[in-house]
């Protein structure tokens, strides 16, 4: 039986699934279109195809900035951090 769990393979693998079993009907449906009756004794094997598909793209500036723009993060604020003294040099804190 298979679930809806991520499996990693070797980016040369073929995954081959067959339909044999006569009681439990099978159906392949791929991004979210509708389901393909699989036929019994049938196979349906998955690779990976030899043309990419671009699915999105960023502009030049690197992922990270793109997460800092939107999350509205300036900088870090451990950088900014400087130590304070509380009752004398022994006992400085960090804030």
């Amino acid at each position: 039986m298979l679930t809806n769990r991520s499996i990693i393979v070797a980016e040369r693998s073929t995954i081959e699934i067959e339909a044999s079993d006569p009681e439990y009907p099978v159906f392949l449906t791929l991004d979210g279109r509708k389901p393909i009756h699989v036929e019994r004794g049938s196979i349906v094997r998955i690779r990976k195809a030899k043309k990419m598909l671009p699915l999105a793209s960023l502009p030049d500036d690197s992922f990270f900035s793109w997460v800092r723009q939107k999350l509205k993060w300036t900088g870090s604020n451990v950088l900014n951090r400087r130590p304070v003294l509380l009752g004398g040099e022994s006992s400085a804190k960090t804030v």
